[in-house]
Order: structure tokens, then C-alpha cells, then sequence
């Protein structure tokens, strides 16, 4: 778990491509490495955020 007793647990990490449902545009493309076809087949915001 990332919160642990209403604490946040500095040491651990959590981190999910996210499917935008449009283009990522070229500047955040170049500023995250993250592209349109590492983002095509992953999960909406909704499916994702239920795990966090």
C-alpha cells in the first residue's frame, strides 16, 4: 500500500500508463518519453485509479 494509516509511504512507488483517449501532443512526448502506442492499449484513468 502506498498509504498506510493515513500516512503516505515515501519508500514506495506506484506508476501506470494511463490511455488519455486523444493525442499526447509532441512537447509531452519529448518531456515524458511516453508515447501514443506505449499508451494505446492501457487502461482509462476510471479502471486505474480504483487501484491507487
Amino acid at each position: 500500500m502506498l498509504i498506510q494509516g493515513g500516512k503516505i509511504q515515501s519508500k514506495q512507488s506506484y506508476h501506470r500508463l494511463v490511455n488519455p483517449y486523444r493525442n499526447i501532443p509532441e512537447t509531452i512526448v519529448r518531456l515524458t518519453g511516453i508515447s501514443q502506442g506505449q499508451v494505446r492499449e492501457a487502461n482509462s484513468i476510471y479502471q486505474v485509479l480504483p487501484d491507487f
